[in-house]
């Protein structure tokens, strides 16, 4: 019977609960468990163990020295069992022979055996057509010796050179053609990149002529509107600036000296109501007028200042 075993008895003989040995000895509940099931490598050092074997006997009255004795043994004989373990693990992980860890375990074998097969194909193709002109050549000389006598018998190293000459002919016949091909390709590249260029050129002026022609328009209007305003007496007029980038504007109404400075952002429409006034826009280009209804575009271009008077439109 383990110590373990021993002790658990003992404790059901006096009727207590393992919590409650626990609680009463100050010992951690998982350690009180582990010596019941007599778990001798699971505890802790042998120093503290034996002490809480000692408490945990004298707290339900059992001598403590067999118990102790019975736990040594039982660590001793687990401790060996651990050695034994471990020397097998070592035996089944002792390092490979050095060429087996060079060419299994860092894979150099396959990769010499690939690029040895790569060599071969290399080799293949890059000197057969050589390996068969030879060939041919050779048995094109054997058949001449064969037709003619011993003391006319050709020259072999001069049907091999006139051979590459023909060869060389034919490579550089090939470039010739090649190069042609590319000039009337790029050629004719150029042609088309020309008349695009001419197509986009003719747009952008086509374009142009419209946006003058509807800022003409516009202005025509706005003209209109002013004679309008000038027929009709003192006629309150209504103007809404709409921002197209941050921008100042300059507002001087002619019934008074003086000038109020509007910060102008885009998502900040300005409404003017007056009868005549004066207004200078920082940046023309950056804003877009309505007056009374009737849009006017942008009374400039960009990074221009331009003063504008209403409602004779002067400056416009």
């Amino acid at each position: 019977m383990d110590f373990g075993d021993r002790l658990k008895s003992g404790r059901e003989s006096k009727g207590l609960t393992l919590q409650q040995v626990s609680r009463e000895l100050k010992i951690n509940l998982n350690i009180l468990k582990k010596v019941e099931n007599s778990d001798a490598g699971g505890l802790p050092n042998a120093t503290s163990t034996k002490g809480f074997i000692r408490s945990y006997a004298q707290h339900i009255s059992i001598d403590s020295t067999p118990l102790i004795d019975s736990y040594l043994e039982k660590l001793e004989s687990e401790s060996k069992n651990k050695s034994v373990q471990n020397s097998v693990l070592n035996e089944a992980n002792e390092p490979a022979p050095f060429f087996l860890s060079v060419f299994i375990q860092k894979k150099v074998l396959p990769v010499l055996v690939l690029a040895l097969v790569l060599g071969l194909g290399y080799f293949s193709y890059n000197y057969l057509d050589e390996i068969e002109d030879l060939f041919s050549k050779t048995n094109l000389t054997d058949s001449i010796s064969s037709d003619t006598a011993l003391d006319d018998e050709p020259d072999t190293e001069t049907i091999i050179s006139e051979a590459q000459d023909i060869r060389l002919k034919d490579v550089k016949v090939l470039t010739a053609k090649s190069s042609e091909q590319k000039i009337e390709e790029s050629s004719v590249e150029k042609e088309e990149v020309s008349a695009s260029a001419e197509k986009n050129n003719l747009n952008k002026k086509v374009e142009e002529k419209s946006d003058q022609s509807n800022a003409a328009a516009n202005i025509s209007e706005a003209t209109d509107t002013a004679d309008a305003m000038k027929k009709e007496n003192h006629i309150e007029a209504k103007l809404v600036i709409e921002p197209l980038s941050e921008s100042y504007a300059y507002y001087k109404d002619q019934n008074s000296d003086k000038v109020l400075t509007l910060k102008l952002q885009p998502t900040v429409k300005r409404v003017l109501k007056f009868t005549t006034a004066e207004i200078t826009f920082a940046d023309a280009g950056a804003v877009s007028l309505i007056l009374n209804g009737k849009d006017i575009g942008s009374p400039g271009v960009f990074a221009e200042r331009k003063t504008i008077k209403f409602p004779s439109l002067e400056g416009l």
